[in-house]
């Protein structure tokens, strides 16, 4: 019978624990703002682009709605935080970093829209 080894879970420095709780507030409140300028946008004769938001879009439950995507990139950031390939642990914090960066991008444009009408 052949037992199979218990792969090691690599331990998190708590450097990298307020690095990942940083990113994790950063990208919820730029989801928040996101929603809240799609908002403004509606109110202003915009629309919201994005098929699957775009029930929600014309009450509050936007806000609900935008912080599925940043809770799913938390666990994984923090899987790939605790990953043992080398690779994939020394890019942990790009999913957060990346749909933080999309989620300002896209708030900023919904506020450009906004003040143009």
């Amino acid at each position: 019978m052949l037992i199979k080894p218990v792969p090691r879970v690599r331990e998190i420095s708590h450097r990298d624990v307020q690095i990942w709780r940083g990113l994790a507030f950063m990208q919820h409140s730029a989801a928040v703002f996101d929603a809240w300028s799609t908002r403004q946008s509606l109110l202003h004769g915009g629309y919201e682009r994005d098929p699957l938001m775009r029930p929600f879009a014309g009450n509050a439950s936007i806000y609900a709605m935008t912080q599925i995507t940043p809770t799913g990139l938390d666990f994984l950031s923090r899987r790939m935080l605790r990953s043992n390939n080398s690779v994939v642990r020394r890019f942990w914090w790009v999913p957060q970093t990346a749909f933080a960066a999309g989620s300002v991008w896209c708030g900023v444009r919904n506020l450009h829209v906004a003040s143009v009408r």
